[in-house]
């Protein structure tokens, strides 16, 4: 297979932080695209007998509209023979710009229940952590079909908003990439007792841990 059919739909998620798109395929990739998806730094996914491809995350800056585009210029500058597609829309976003690009939109709460059902079915919790937002999702993948039946779910109030750029900025300090948070949490034989009501009240702790 050399070349990419147009039975293709793009999701792009437009959080208040970052942006990202993903693509699916019902083939796989050939070699040729499998290595210009490399080298723009696009993963691949192979699932049920189709094929994601993820974007690198953007950053808005404030401006998801072209951080929109930007996406949409990197996936068909990477795959020009993209010709025709179906674009799905999630996140921040302004629904007229979904409109003007031919979108539709779909609720955050069920993209996320989907994309696990796809991606993850044996998943029955959610938790998303964004620049501004979390949210618990319990979902049933089992008795549905595949389809992600969203049995119960919550979001955080204001008071607690800001969490993801809370651990960005807290990563930024410590020199450590967002990504890399997990892991190093994970191989920590000994952690710091910070408050964990409030964002507010945690990066006082955090600030005068690392101080020490």
């Amino acid at each position: 297979m050399n070349e990419i059919t147009n039975n293709i739909s793009i999701g792009i998620d437009i959080g208040s932080v970052r942006a990202k798109l993903a693509a699916q395929l019902p083939e796989p990739l050939s070699p040729v695209n499998l290595e210009n998806a490399r080298k723009a730094d696009f993963h691949v996914i192979n699932k049920n007998e189709h094929t994601l491809i993820l974007s690198p995350v953007l950053l808005t800056h404030g401006d998801p509209q072209n951080a929109t585009r930007t996406l949409l210029r990197l996936l068909t500058s990477t795959f020009p023979e993209m010709t025709s597609q179906h674009i799905v829309f999630t996140g921040c976003i302004n629904k007229d710009f979904v409109s003007d690009l031919h979108g539709t939109f779909v609720n955050d709460f069920r993209a996320l229940a989907t994309g696990a059902a796809l991606l993850h079915p044996e998943v029955a919790t959610i938790l998303e952590m964004g620049g501004n937002s979390s949210r618990y999702i319990r979902v049933d993948n089992l008795s549905d079909g595949g389809q992600g039946t969203i049995l119960d779910y919550a979001q955080n109030g204001e008071c607690a908003a800001g969490t993801g750029s809370f651990l960005d900025q807290q990563a930024s300090r410590l020199l450590f990439k967002v990504e890399d948070i997990g892991r190093i949490v994970a191989e920590t034989e000994r952690t710091a007792s910070i408050a964990g009501r409030c964002s507010v009240f945690a990066k006082s702790d955090m600030i005068h841990a690392q101080q020490r």
